[in-house]
């Protein structure tokens, strides 16, 4: 941290300039800042001319870092060497119930959980005494068929819920894990149990039920639950990306005397923008791949257009309740996020125009007056808010309509996907030998991986069909 301090004292003066846009996070970008200038030192020894290009590109890496989507949609941690080691932030359950592996996929997706990590834990393992001695289980585990209705419980007591007497049939209701048995019941412990009913405690992971003083006093390591936070950690390698560009001694000279421009500058803040939007496009791609795949929602096919209770779509009489459902899809989605991340619901939207078009019709969209710090060129905007809880992003160039729901937290270590750029912007400028006119070569060098638990449980992507509607076929991006 005093490191951390050190460098933005350091690099304070032009983080902090007001002739470059708003910097988010200083830290990172003093330590791109660090190591530009330990890039331009080490070339300057090896080529007399480097020295000549540090007023070039430290300016550029502070123009174009604040302007990256990375800064607004994923997690941005800097690299101090070519390889190092991107991070994330663990929060498990001490104890016993800390060694096995949580479920994933559709089981999660339904509030499914077992004994594991907190951050997939949706209901918790208890020891459940049945009060019907004719229950029967299989020592085995007992698979879940599918989404079922709860099974109540009566009340609870140090750890044990007690439910009502349960049948054998009663079993398809929950997964079991036995642990032991006794003449009159049996003991076993719950996995999963669905428990939705007003009046009744809801069955959490490592659910702490109150006590008596007595019993309160007398509690050890062995009864007490416990949490635990641990920072992961996943090897990464600095990859390159390059860009190049040309012109001639001719083309120089009449811009020059004729413009006044200087067509070095302007090749070289070309390049710039180029590598900023493949490197968001890179992004906003990598987002959507990665993101749980969902069910396309279709305005045809909306709830409640069904083939007796049918919209009448001739006069667009119906239209705005139609697109309303797309954003009670959109709801039921980012809470999903929250299910599976046990971070928070998802509270950024990436959109095509389309969708866009849709959701500012709701009466909760509000635009945003004060553009976000990503450059509408660059090919993905932020356009407003929606209901106070969603981000939303525009999408340019999106050839398809689709809204990708993710979440991202105040920290770095939290969101679904890490970039970690190491020396922001190398530039090379030589002499074609055939033709003696100067080519200049950018390069950037950086690494992005996903989120060690799970990149697809961070984002959930939903392809939109507007087929019928006022927007359907128009507003999309081609080439």
């Amino acid at each position: 941290m005093e490191e951390k301090n050190m460098l933005v004292e350091k690099w304070g003066e032009i983080i902090d300039t007001e002739k470059a846009p708003v910097v988010s996070n200083k830290e990172g970008m003093a330590r791109l800042l660090e190591n530009e200038e330990s890039y331009l030192n080490e070339n300057s020894q090896a080529a007399a001319d480097m020295a000549q290009y540090t007023p070039i590109l430290v300016p550029a890496v502070r123009r174009i870092f604040p302007n990256l989507i990375a800064n607004e949609l994923v997690a941005v941690q800097p690299m101090q060497q070519p390889t190092g080691y991107a991070y994330a932030l663990r929060y498990a359950y001490a104890g016993t119930d800390a060694q096995n592996s949580a479920l994933t996929g559709s089981t999660v997706d339904r509030g499914l959980s077992t004994r594991g990590e907190a951050a997939a834990a949706t209901f918790g393992s208890f020891a459940i005494l049945a009060d019907d001695p004719s229950f029967v289980f299989s020592t085995d585990v007992i698979e879940i068929a599918g989404q079922l209705v709860t099974l109540p419980v009566v009340y609870s007591e140090l750890g044990k819920a007690i439910i009502s007497t349960p049948a054998a049939s009663a079993a398809a209701l929950f997964t079991v894990g036995a642990t032991g048995a006794t003449t009159g019941g049996a003991i076993f412990t719950i996995v999963a149990l669905f428990n939705n009913e007003a009046g009744y405690n809801l069955i959490f992971k490592n659910y702490i039920p109150r006590v008596t003083t007595a019993a309160g006093e007398v509690l050890d390591k062995t009864t007490m639950k416990s949490m635990k936070m641990t920072v992961e950690r996943i090897q990464i390698e600095a990859q390159t990306r390059k860009l190049k560009a040309e012109y001639t001694l001719e083309l120089a000279q009449d811009l020059k005397n004729v413009h006044g421009l200087d067509a070095e500058a302007e090749l070289i803040n070309i390049l710039e923008y180029e590598i900023s939007a493949e490197l968001d496009r890179e992004l906003v791609d990598l987002i959507n791949t990665k993101a749980t795949q969902t069910p396309t929602w279709s305005y045809g096919n909306a709830p409640g257009s069904t083939s007796t209770v049918a919209f009448n779509t001739s006069d667009g009489r119906w239209e705005g309740e139609k697109l309303r459902t797309l954003y009670t899809r959109i709801l039921s989605e980012a809470n999903k996020v929250a299910l599976t991340t046990r971070r928070g619901t998802a509270n950024i939207l990436i959109c095509s125009s389309n969708v866009v078009s849709a959701l500012e019709s709701l009466q909760g969209f509000m635009y945003s007056a004060v553009p976000g710090t990503v450059k509408p060129t660059l090919g993905i905007a932020k356009v407003g808010t929606l209901d106070g809880r969603f981000t939303v992003y525009l999408d340019t160039f999106a050839t398809s309509d689709y809204v990708t729901v993710l979440y991202k937290g105040t920290s770095e270590l939290d969101a679904g996907i890490i970039y970690c750029p190491y020396i922001p912007l190398m530039m090379q400028k030589v002499i074609d030998p055939s033709t003696f006119q100067p080519r200049i070569g950018f390069m950037t060098r950086d690494a992005i991986t996903g989120n060690l638990f799970g990149t697809e449980n961070y984002q959930r992507y939903i392809p939109v069909d507007f087929t019928g509607s006022a927007l359907g076929g128009n507003g999309i991006w081609t080439a």
